[in-house]
């Protein structure tokens, strides 16, 4: 009945599997999970010891092939009906959370559901993780109410159940490779075919905090994503507020006056951002400069 999908990199994804096995198992369904390690540079021995539980595979890639790629191959090795994407680094944070996808399926005739992720209150709170750590609580970490209000733009692959009929048909985008954005652009493709989404009270806590200048890092590159959906014109210019903005500016012929100043402020707030002061107002700023200077390089 459901295939538990798993991408595994550099994470110790034990605790969760095991986790989720018992719940399966108390459910008394069809399952399986399937654990495919991206090429890890850290080995956890550990991992490869899920072998021994019935019905559960964690195997090993040659190479890595990223985030979209490794979505898909999950998928395409799954042998039940429904989907559920799980994040290596996250953990359910209730005993009846696959009892309540359950629930979701047979009272609803929608084919994708979000549990939605919830503030860790164990969450880091050391200084050079501050900036990750409130993004998550205040940007991820929304009610049920809020994230129905907009379903599309509010799923998280970190936790979402979707039919195997549905992802047959839209899978992830395989012409991004690195960290960012392939997500939204599976999301907008619900979206345009009008596949119902429904957002429930599932969440899941996200524990693989980054650093801030992983994190500045990785919204580097998910940026350079971004650009480059835009410019391929998979993803259109309105779909989000930095876009939009971006294409005003652009349309009125004021683009230019950004990018006179963007790659000195670009220095100065990734140095408050990464050392001094996890702003969210600063971090929009710092990602709209990014996305303005992509466009002169």
């Amino acid at each position: 009945m459901i295939s538990v999908v798993i991408p595994v990199y550099n994470y110790l994804v034990t605790n969760l599997v095991q986790e989720i096995y018992k719940q399966l198992i108390n459910e008394q369904i069809n399952f399986e999970i399937i654990c495919l390690d991206d090429a890890s540079t850290i080995s956890y021995p550990e991992n490869k010891a899920l072998n021994q539980l019935k019905n559960v595979s964690y195997q090993v890639l040659a190479e890595n092939i990223g985030r979209s790629r490794i979505r898909n191959l999950l998928a395409s090795k799954a042998n039940y009906s429904w989907l559920l994407f799980l994040d290596a680094d996250t953990y359910p944070t209730n005993e009846n959370f696959i009892k309540k996808y359950l629930s979701s399926i047979r009272n609803n005739e929608a084919i994708v559901f979000c549990g939605g992720i919830k503030h860790n209150n164990d969450i880091t709170t050391r200084k050079s993780h501050k900036l990750r750590a409130v993004y998550s609580k205040k940007r991820e970490c929304l009610q049920v109410k809020k994230r129905n209000k907009k379903p599309y733009y509010q799923l998280k692959t970190a936790n979402l159940l979707v039919h195997q009929s549905i992802f047959s048909e839209i899978t992830f985008c395989e012409l991004l490779v690195d960290y960012g954005y392939e997500d939204l652009l599976f999301f907008l493709t619900l979206k345009a075919k009008n596949i119902p989404v429904i957002h429930i009270e599932n969440p899941i806590s996200h524990h693989g905090i980054d650093s801030n200048a992983v994190f500045i890092a990785k919204t580097n590159a998910a940026l350079k994503n971004l650009y480059n959906l835009v410019k391929n014109d998979l993803i259109a210019q309105k779909e989000t507020p930095l876009l939009r903005m971006h294409h005003f500016l652009k349309k009125n012929d004021l683009l230019w006056s950004i990018q006179l100043f963007s790659k000195l402020f670009l220095r100065i707030i990734k140095k408050i951002l990464i050392f001094f002061y996890p702003n969210l107002f600063l971090l929009d700023l710092y990602k709209f400069l990014f996305y303005c200077e992509l466009e002169i390089k």
